[in-house]
């Protein structure tokens, strides 16, 4: 195994743990406020537990707030590692086309990428 395979082989392990990442954080996000809603509906019709119910809602708005940024940092994470192995290592590797696959198929930036690539390089 040479070292571009090498390098190929760890990014994508380091891809899976962002996905991975991101996966628990929002399994985190919906429990939480499932344990938030359930305690505000649990609680609508106690008479000696008050509450005012919009200040409720502005941690969870807040906290929606911090996690969808952390979610795309994490997926702005999976896009760098990926756009890196489109252009510098799958034309240097023979049948590893993952990431170069999965952008043509969704008709993504290859040939903005190319482009910045021969701008570069060459």
């Amino acid at each position: 195994m040479n070292y571009m395979d090498k390098q190929y082989e760890l990014l994508g392990a380091s891809i899976a743990r962002r996905q991975n990442s991101a996966q628990n954080l929002l399994t985190v996000t919906y429990v939480s406020v499932g344990a938030v809603l359930s305690y505000i509906v649990s609680n609508l019709n106690t008479p000696d537990v008050y509450f005012d119910l919009p200040l409720l809602f502005i941690p969870i708005f807040i906290f929606f707030v911090v996690i969808f940024t952390r979610l795309r940092i994490i997926n702005d994470g999976i896009f760098s590692i990926s756009a890196y192995m489109q252009v510098f290592l799958e034309p240097n590797l023979v049948g590893l086309n993952w990431e170069s696959d999965l952008t043509k198929k969704e008709g993504k930036i290859v040939a903005f990428l190319s482009t910045i690539h021969q701008t570069y390089l060459y």
